[in-house]
């Protein structure tokens, strides 16, 4: 535990800091924050979110659920919609550092994990894309968790059917 508090510590130190300082500017953010937005504030309905009174279906509805959730919760705390619709990117980041963390430690140890936690952590792209409002931090902490729930169920098994099926199964999706 105490590995795993202090990568969440340096994490949402160095991610989370000055998190609504920053302005919604990229070509993206604003199209994911205003159908949000019109979700929060009662404009449009929650099941398709609208941009400018256009339904935007480009992206899966995940995103735009999870920032008005946050938005909802976080505003009477006094919290403002842009750091609110920033809090799903960079709490999934932080489940993939988590994973990342939990992986390395069930698969060789403790200080492998930290440090490979500690790697994401502090690499330049996963720390400025763990800040904006995308969808690119949501999916990258579901994927990298189901990774950490396989080898979870995979060191579940007896030894002699975890080596026959896993092996393949890896190298055929390492492939791909």
């Amino acid at each position: 535990w105490p590995a795993a508090l202090f990568l969440t510590a340096v994490y949402l130190t160095s991610t989370g800091w000055n998190l609504g300082g920053q302005a919604i500017e990229n070509p993206d953010e604003p199209r994911y924050a205003c159908a949000a937005r019109d979700m929060v504030l009662g404009r449009s309905d929650w099941l398709v979110p609208r941009f400018n009174g256009e339904p935007r279906l480009v992206k899966p509805i995940l995103i735009y659920w999870l920032m008005a959730g946050c938005a909802k919760l976080t505003m009477p705390l006094g919290l403002s919609m842009a750091t609110a619709f920033r809090l799903p990117s960079l709490l999934f980041g932080l489940l993939a550092v988590l994973s990342v963390f939990g992986m390395g430690r069930r698969l060789w140890n403790g200080r492998v994990g930290l440090f490979a936690g500690l790697m994401l952590t502090t690499t330049y792209y996963f720390h400025e894309i763990s800040r904006e409002i995308v969808i690119d931090p949501i999916l990258t902490g579901l994927l990298v968790f189901a990774w950490y729930c396989f080898v979870v169920a995979v060191q579940g098994l007896p030894r002699e059917s975890a080596r026959t099926p896993v092996l393949p199964l890896l190298g055929f999706y390492l492939a791909l």
